[in-house]
């Protein structure tokens, strides 16, 4: 008895030591604890769980701010946007924080009501971030584009891209795209003069817009300049080469007579030559048409041929199809194999930042909001 009661002295001597060290290593056990649970919630598949108890148990001090501005982006990306503004709203709460700090956070809280669709709450926190020239205003600048963007406020938006774009070159071509919105309204209105200028501002602000000179191409047209709107979809082709698709349909139209279709001709011959082992049906499928109009259907079935030998592609086999006719089943052979080595009809066109697949060209990725990033695929299925 005397030895059970001794035990548990000493028992009750080691936890009360336990106890008082335990309270001078505090901040650091708690941080370590708070990881644990949070490990132990996201084992048992409870994330929300694991994120809520880093928040309860982590104090805000300069050694744990990353962690609670990381633990409110999860909560924005997750949709859970209440608990990440509670979180950001709780930093800027904290005045013995740093400027760079409340800087962030706000940055960050900004970021949530625009994520939440709040942009009256979202623009003065990032225009206040601007004008006190915060070490985030890069950030802040973007924010507001992206804001303005929501908004249709294409002329504030254009004032916020050239700020950007002393420090990075995207906020030129976004300009450009705003000048071209700017075009477009105009043009709903019938009022070509003010339309052109934007769009002549839209080049000014970046030259490959590629973009504004379609636009200009068709403003041509319409205003019986058949020479000047060819000369503008040629251009395409020196702005960006990987855009000059877009540009074909206009140019088989406007280019109708017989000279624009031999110097059509010989261009897009070139332009293959250019392109190498890229992916180009769109390229093919324009000198095919032209090449039947001037020399005859076999003779464009030859240039499907040997494309087609080099590079499959359901596009240019649903034209050699097309065109075949009574030409013979010579081809049948080849496009059993053409047809073998497809992987699928993959869609079209593919954003090169964020990987966004589409079947049509949007000049601005609906997932990434990136300007002029959605280009053709090279390979099927392959940015």
């Amino acid at each position: 008895m005397a030895e059970l009661l001794w035990l548990g002295l000493f028992m009750s001597a080691i936890g009360c030591g336990w106890w008082l060290g335990s309270r001078e290593r505090m901040p650091r056990l708690q941080r370590r604890g708070a990881l644990a649970i949070s490990y132990n919630y996201l084992l048992d598949d409870q994330p929300d769980a694991a994120l809520q108890r880093l928040v309860d148990v982590l104090e805000v001090n300069d050694e744990t701010f990353e962690a609670h501005l990381g633990v409110g982006r999860q909560f924005r990306q997750r949709g859970e946007l209440a608990k990440a503004t509670q979180v950001h709203q709780n930093l800027l709460a904290r005045p013995e924080l740093g400027r760079l700090q409340q800087e962030r956070a706000q940055l960050e809280l900004a970021n949530d009501f625009l994520a939440a669709g709040v942009l009256s709450r979202a623009e003065p926190l990032l225009q206040n971030l601007v004008d006190s020239d915060a070490a985030v205003t890069p950030q802040a600048l973007r924010g507001l584009l992206r804001l303005y963007e929501q908004e249709r406020e294409w002329g504030r938006a254009i004032d916020i891209g050239q700020r950007l774009a002393q420090s990075d070159p995207a906020g030129w071509v976004a300009t450009a795209h705003y000048h071209c919105e700017l075009a477009e309204q105009w043009l709903r209105r019938n009022d070509p003069q003010p339309a052109r200028s934007r769009l002549e501002q839209a080049l000014q602000a970046d030259p490959a817009c590629v973009r504004a000179s379609l636009i200009l191409a068709r403003l041509a047209w319409q205003q019986e300049r058949r020479n000047d709107a060819i000369r503008h979809l040629l251009q395409v082709h020196e702005q960006d080469a990987g855009l000059f698709a877009e540009a074909l349909p206009q140019l088989l139209q406007y280019a109708s007579a017989p000279g624009d279709r031999e110097r059509l001709e010989g261009y897009l011959r070139s332009a293959l030559e250019q392109a190498g082992d890229s992916r180009v049906d769109p390229l093919v499928l324009a000198l095919a048409e032209v090449v039947r109009e001037r020399h005859g259907v076999e003779a464009a079935l030859e240039v499907l041929r040997q494309r087609l030998a080099g590079q499959p592609s359901l596009r240019i086999i649903q034209r050699l199809l097309e065109w075949q006719g009574d030409a013979g089943s010579r081809d049948l052979d080849l496009l059993r194999a053409a047809v073998g080595s497809l992987l699928g009809n993959a869609p079209a066109y593919c954003c090169r930042h964020c990987g966004f697949q589409a079947r049509q060209l949007y000049w601005q990725c609906p997932a990434c909001h990136g300007w002029s990033s959605i280009r053709r695929q090279t390979r099927p299925g392959q940015p």
